[in-house]
């Protein structure tokens, strides 16, 4: 079907206004959808919140000097949120609030030894670690959350965090120019 002027019917005023409106729903909803499951997600309970903050701060909530110090806040939330997850007694996988590497009981994490990374290592894989690989003084793997107050003990760890996924930047003009001066020995 076509107009007098050649153009389909769809194309008449209006019909692609709500073409239009169509496809950004279409399109958005995903996307709202998802912000509204990481809002509610990102809603810690209170007591959950302050017993990480404790945990982290210590008793006085100043400084780094909880129990859980060397495991940081995200870590320390995290565990707290695992914790009262399974007195839930929840059937459904673990989704923590934030976006932290998670894979079902198991946080990514990057341990950076005080002294002896090796012995740091073996401390950890003692704890659960398993997948661990090891960069200079860095230990990674996945440690179960349950462990993270112990491992937080250790006294070859200097300080724990969650893996990030980290990216290299700079222009390629000089990774190159980096790449064939070390190739050419200059």
């Amino acid at each position: 079907m076509t107009r007098s002027d050649g153009l389909p019917r769809t194309a008449e005023r209006g019909s692609s206004g709500r073409l239009i409106a169509g496809l950004v729903v279409l399109t958005l909803l995903p996307l709202l959808l998802g912000v509204a499951r990481d809002a509610a997600a990102q809603a810690v309970d209170s007591e959950v919140r302050q017993r990480a903050l404790e945990a982290f701060h210590g008793p006085d909530r100043e400084g780094k000097d909880g129990p859980l110090a060397k495991a940081g806040f995200d870590l320390a939330l995290l565990h707290y949120e695992w914790v009262a997850y399974r007195k839930q007694g929840a059937e459904a996988a673990f989704e923590p609030s934030g976006s932290l590497p998670v894979h079902g009981e198991r946080v990514t994490i990057d341990a950076t030894a005080a002294q002896r990374p090796s012995a740091l290592r073996d401390s950890l894989e003692a704890l659960g670690l398993t997948g661990s690989a090891q960069a200079g003084p860095v230990i990674s793997g996945r440690l179960p959350i349950a462990a993270i107050p112990k491992a937080a003990q250790l006294t070859i760890l200097r300080a724990m965090r969650p893996a990030r996924a980290r990216t290299h930047t700079g222009n390629w003009s000089t990774l190159d120019t980096m790449a064939v001066g070390k190739i050419s020995g200059g």
